[in-house]
């Protein structure tokens, strides 16, 4: 597993604990951003709606010094999107070496790691989205 996703994973999901097995059992719908945005607040999460300049739900949100954002694609109305894209960015004091983006990079089948202009690691992350997955399979998808 790569250095970022285990990062963000283990941030999010501390951080995320389950009010009971049956509610963590619910199928939950990835692909209607409204429901993820209620599905982060309930955890915990700031978590804002918005829309990018083509119209297309963009979710901000962050933990610990990370902030992540949240694209829905290939969406009917902005709702039931079939994909989306994950982008998380950390901001660090001294920057992230290029060896532990290359080891992210070799690792990860569908994300990429790189630096921002200030040498900030981030990291994107496509997610096909299953709608008969359960709300912590959901999360689990999403965050980890």
């Amino acid at each position: 597993m790569g250095v970022l996703r285990a990062l963000c994973g283990a941030a999010v999901l501390a951080a995320a604990p389950w009010a009971s097995l049956a509610e963590a059992a619910q199928t939950f719908n990835l692909g209607d951003p409204q429901a993820v945005v209620q599905l982060l607040g309930d955890e915990g999460f700031r978590a804002k709606l918005d829309h990018d300049d083509r119209d297309r739900p963009v979710i901000t949100s962050g933990i610990g010094g990370m902030i992540f954002t949240i694209r829905f694609h290939n969406c009917d109305a902005q709702k039931n999107c079939t994909d989306l894209l994950f982008s998380a960015l950390f901001d660090t004091e001294n920057g992230f070496s290029l060896t532990k983006l290359n080891e992210w990079n070799r690792e990860v089948l569908m994300g990429r790691g790189y630096t921002d202009k200030d040498c900030d690691p981030a990291a994107d992350h496509y997610i096909l989205i299953h709608a008969d997955h359960s709300k912590a399979q959901s999360l689990e998808e999403l965050l980890v």
